[in-house]
């Protein structure tokens, strides 16, 4: 058996589910598509799933990096592209509309025109696990050692009093 990794509507109402072993499955009313190698996801592990205001779907992979898919073919981004690591565990927006990239190395930010840049790299917290933006635009983030989030100067700040040991999955507003 394989696990499902992520669950996602989109804006036409589409679930998105993600696995590790059988690629991306799409679900419409009347059709499901299954993405996976013979139809241009070249990866079947597939961790986190994210939707931009443009109709993208992005999907990060366990090892091999982003991937963005516009309705008709993938883009990948890895670390030849400039992702700090190829697995790929959170995605977001910034107040910019920039794609955070949660990766095993700390969190990076792809740019409108398709430029990576670093967003944080942390010597004391590493392996982003999952990233979050509230309705205050704060950007909140959870790392194997710590979760918290970035106050206004882009610096990160651990949740006080919550132990290192205990790793937030996910975060809701």
């Amino acid at each position: 058996y394989t696990r499902s990794s992520d669950l996602m509507v989109d804006t036409k109402n589409e679930i998105w589910i993600s696995t590790y072993g059988l690629g991306v499955y799409k679900i419409s009313e009347f059709k499901t598509t299954r993405f996976d190698n013979t139809n241009g996801l070249s990866v079947e592990d597939v961790i986190c799933l994210f939707q931009d205001n443009t109709g993208n779907t992005w999907m990060g992979t366990n090892g091999s990096g982003l991937y963005q898919y516009n309705g008709d073919a993938f883009i990948n981004y890895n670390q030849l592209s400039g992702l700090g690591a190829n697995i790929v565990r959170g995605l977001a927006f910034d107040k910019e509309q920039n794609i955070l990239v949660g990766t095993s190395v700390g969190i990076d930010k792809i740019l409108p025109d398709g430029r990576v840049i670093p967003f944080f790299r942390g010597n004391q917290y590493f392996n982003c696990l999952s990233i979050f933006k509230d309705s205050k635009s704060t950007i909140w983030a959870s790392f194997d050692n710590a979760s918290g989030y970035f106050n206004k100067s882009k610096t990160f700040s651990p949740i006080n009093g919550l132990p290192t040991n205990v790793v937030v999955n996910d975060f809701y507003e």
